[in-house]
C-alpha cells in the first residue's frame, strides 16, 4: 500500500484518450490505495521520497496530480498538469476575449472566436485552449477537422477550464 515508482509509459498508456504523443517526461508516483492518484514529482522529490519510504512513512500528498480521477480505465489528464505540457503540446487553438469569457463560464467555442490554431487539429482530438495573451485557459474537444472555417458552429467543446476551481468553490 502506499506511493510506488510508476513507468512514464504506463502514465502515457492510461492517459492515451488525452495524450496522443509520448513527449511526456519526468518522475511519476502512484498510489496504490487510489488506483489512478499519479503523480509528477521533480528529481529531488523523489529522492526525498526514496529516503523516507525506507523509513516506512508514507506521504499524504506530493507531486503535481496527472490524473483527475480514481478509477485508472477513466483517467483524465489534470488541468493543472495540461498546463504544465500545453506549453510544448499540440494542438493549440487562441480563442478572442469574448469567447474566453464565455469559455471560463465552461461554454464551448464557435469557429468565429479563433484567432489561430497551432499543430494538426482532427476529430475528437484534445485540443489546448489559449485566449490572445498566450495563456492556458483549458482542453477542449474538437468537433471538426478544421477551426478556423468561418461559419457559426461549435468547434470545440469544453472538457474543463481554469474557472472550473471557482465554480466548485461556490457549492
Amino acid at each position: 500500500m502506499g506511493w510506488s515508482l510508476i513507468k512514464r509509459k504506463d502514465v502515457v498508456s492510461m492517459l492515451s484518450n488525452d495524450l496522443p504523443f509520448s513527449f511526456i517526461s519526468g518522475n511519476f508516483l502512484i498510489n496504490s490505495s487510489k488506483r489512478a492518484q499519479v503523480v509528477e514529482v521533480s528529481s529531488d522529490v523523489l529522492r526525498a521520497f526514496n529516503t523516507i519510504k525506507k523509513k516506512g512513512i508514507q506521504p499524504l500528498f506530493l507531486g503535481m496530480p496527472v490524473c483527475d480521477t480514481i478509477d485508472r480505465e477513466k483517467a483524465r489528464i489534470s488541468l493543472p498538469f495540461a498546463s504544465k505540457v500545453s506549453k510544448e503540446a499540440e494542438p493549440k487553438a487562441f480563442i478572442n476575449r469574448k469567447a474566453e469569457q464565455l469559455f471560463l463560464y465552461s461554454r464551448d467555442v464557435w469557429s468565429s472566436s479563433i484567432l489561430k490554431t497551432e499543430g494538426e487539429v482532427k476529430k475528437r482530438n484534445l485540443v489546448f485552449v489559449f485566449n490572445e495573451d498566450g495563456i492556458f485557459l483549458g482542453m477542449a474537444f474538437a468537433l471538426s477537422d478544421n477551426l478556423l472555417d468561418k461559419g457559426k458552429k461549435v468547434v470545440l467543446k469544453n472538457v474543463i477550464d481554469i474557472g472550473y476551481y471557482l465554480r466548485c468553490e461556490r457549492r
